[in-house]
């Protein structure tokens, strides 16, 4: 999760200094990365309270 928004973050400063857009690709991947470590978090959560 660190080093997907890392690099997300990179792009854009890399992108907004050389003037050219940016790729909606890693944009997609950072929010994906970003929803399934929650996911993964609340799924760890409910299996530890169970047993």
């Amino acid at each position: 999760m660190i080093i997907g928004a890392m690099l997300l973050f990179q792009q854009g400063i890399i992108v907004d200094e050389t003037n050219q857009a940016g790729d909606p690709v890693i944009f997609i991947l950072t929010m994906l990365f970003g929803i399934l470590f929650i996911a993964s978090f609340i799924f760890q959560n409910t299996k530890k309270r169970k047993g």
